[in-house]
């Protein structure tokens, strides 16, 4: 499965793995809006995911916002895959969360 999220008492963390594309947008803004839901720290593990489209991005940049007026943390966990951070940078866009450093490719 390409998207879950885990659940737990003080948080949730949402897994991306593989291609996430435009198929895979209204899942994607479904659990990341159930996650805000909860107004606990959310974590996105990107170290699976091999590339993520425009929409993903959006819906990440999206849901950062909506973190910071809900008062909650909105993270990348672990390392950016190389090709990720090419996508981004290409893209004009940098994802200012806390996110780690970029995986050797």
């Amino acid at each position: 499965m390409p998207i879950t999220l885990d659940r737990t008492p003080d948080a949730s963390t949402l897994h991306l793995e593989g291609e996430i594309d435009i198929s895979l947008a209204a899942e994607l803004k479904q659990l990341l809006l159930e996650s805000l839901t909860r107004a606990l720290p959310v974590h996105v593990d990107l170290q699976q995911a091999s590339t993520l489209n425009i929409t993903a991005i959006q819906l990440l940049r999206a849901a950062e916002r909506h973190a910071a007026e809900l008062g909650c943390t909105f993270t990348i966990d672990g390392p950016i895959p190389a090709m990720i951070a090419t996508a981004l940078s290409l893209a004009g866009l940098e994802l200012p969360l806390t996110a780690h450093q970029v995986a050797a490719a």
